[in-house]
């Protein structure tokens, strides 16, 4: 979102920060929340990750942790 990370947390405190971008149903400040991250890593690994892999390719994903806890999620199986 652009903004910093330690600034928001100490804004809002290490709970409320925790929570916020750790929900599904919430929004954190200035960000989607998790439920829509969830959606577009869903889309990237099938649209992007799956095709290479069926090719026979190897395939790296390099993220952030906000970005590659959804996904990891996705491919357990598991909703947000």
């Amino acid at each position: 979102a652009g903004l910093n990370i330690n600034l928001l947390r100490s804004t809002y405190g290490s709970k409320v920060f925790e929570r916020l971008t750790a929900s599904g149903c919430e929004q954190p400040p200035a960000a989607e929340p998790l439920a829509e991250v969830y959606r577009r890593m869903e889309e990237f690994y099938t649209e992007e990750v799956v095709p290479l892999v069926q090719a026979g390719k190897h395939v790296l994903v390099v993220s952030h942790q906000y970005a590659l806890e959804p996904l990891a999620l996705y491919l357990r199986g598991q909703c947000c």
